[in-house]
């Protein structure tokens, strides 16, 4: 069972969709003219657009796009600092690659 007490199976999930979502935000990035922090932040406002539209019904999308926003936003720091919160490198245009790659990663290892 992994630290935070959840079942494995759940963390898969979340990492899954996650890794998904990311999927879907590169081959966006992929067809854009955009650096990949300038493409982050529109992405982000896209997603603040649509949560605020779904303020008043709570439901599982809604808050994957609030925890996707803030991953972004994350991601855009990370990209500004040029490392994330564990030191690794980080570089504008590799740096949503180099999210899917991490998350894929961790599935490999984390799979039940």
């Amino acid at each position: 069972m992994p630290p935070s007490g959840y079942n494995q199976n759940a963390i898969n999930a979340i990492l899954e969709i996650t890794k998904f979502e990311y999927e879907k935000l590169f081959a966006e990035y992929d067809k854009s003219n955009l650096k990949e922090d300038e493409f982050l932040n529109g992405a982000i406002g896209k997603l603040e657009v649509e949560i605020g539209k779904e303020e008043l019904a709570p439901s599982i999308s809604r808050n994957i796009k609030i925890f996707m926003a803030e991953n972004l936003k994350d991601l855009v720091n990370e990209i500004y600092l040029g490392k994330d919160k564990l030191d690794r490198s980080v570089v504008n245009g590799y740096a949503i690659q180099k999210e899917i790659t991490q998350i894929s990663d961790y599935l490999k290892k984390l799979k039940i």
